[in-house]
């Protein structure tokens, strides 16, 4: 897992550390409370997807494009 870049194998802990938009991209696909949930560190953005029936390079996408901003 690079620094930089967000994987589908990160946890969503990992994923709120790379920047603070994360709370929100996750809540716009219907995940919500990710930053109190004790999950947040041991569920991977993965299982998320599937949990959520998210299309993971949409949320790649999405993600990485709020870093980029």
């Amino acid at each position: 897992m690079a620094d930089n870049k967000f994987s589908l194998d990160m946890t969503v802990a990992q994923a709120m550390q790379m920047t603070p938009k994360t709370a929100g991209i996750l809540a716009a696909f219907g995940v919500g409370g990710c930053a109190h949930c004790q999950m947040a560190s041991v569920e991977t953005l993965a299982q998320v997807c599937g949990s959520y029936n998210i299309e993971p390079q949409v949320l790649m996408d999405a993600l990485e494009g709020a870093v980029a901003e």
